[in-house]
């Protein structure tokens, strides 16, 4: 798993990540998957046609329920390391160009638009993968010789599961 998480872009969850053994000492049943899950304890199933995989790419929050909480936090692992690996990138990037620099030459405008094109060039599309999808909320706001700076985003989060429903009709119809 480490290494599987370790190896790939903070986006790419490891939910159903095929695993290189054939099988467990013990088969967890569904109640004990359920379990697991919902207190934030990544395990291992047999899935047809794949083999052993990585049942759910959770952290260890304990309460998995939601994808996204008010607080911020998330029990995806891929969602949480986004939010990790984005704030670290702003926070490395904007500190290289602004500290230790002057308000005349790193004004506030100067700042929300540095964070907007780091933003930018960390949002998705069709054509090319990226950590967010959209951001909004950019505020950047001096306060004697710091900047408070706030911004919103949704993250590039897993897909878990897939419903299908067939419907089928008579003939004669």
């Amino acid at each position: 798993y480490v290494g599987f998480v370790a190896g790939n872009e903070p986006q790419v969850p490891a939910t159903w990540k095929a695993l290189d053994f054939d099988s467990v000492v013990h088969d967890m049943s569904k109640k004990e998957r359920e379990n697991a899950i919902q207190s934030g304890v990544i395990h291992e199933r047999e899935v047809a046609g794949i083999g052993m995989v990585i049942n759910k790419d959770i952290n260890s929050k304990q309460e998995n329920k939601l994808d996204i909480y008010e607080d911020g936090t998330s029990p995806h692992g891929s969602v949480t390391r986004i939010k990790l690996f984005l704030n670290k990138t702003l926070s490395l990037q904007l500190r290289k160009k602004f500290v230790g620099s002057n308000v005349n030459l790193s004004d506030p405008e100067d700042v929300k638009n540095e964070i907007e094109t780091i933003l930018l060039r960390n949002t998705a599309s069709k054509i090319d993968d990226a950590i967010i999808l959209s951001f909004s909320g950019v505020k950047v706001k001096l306060s004697g010789s710091d900047y408070a700076i706030e911004y919103g985003f949704v993250p590039n989060g897993p897909v878990d599961r897939l419903f299908t429903t067939g419907f089928m009709f008579n003939v004669n119809l």
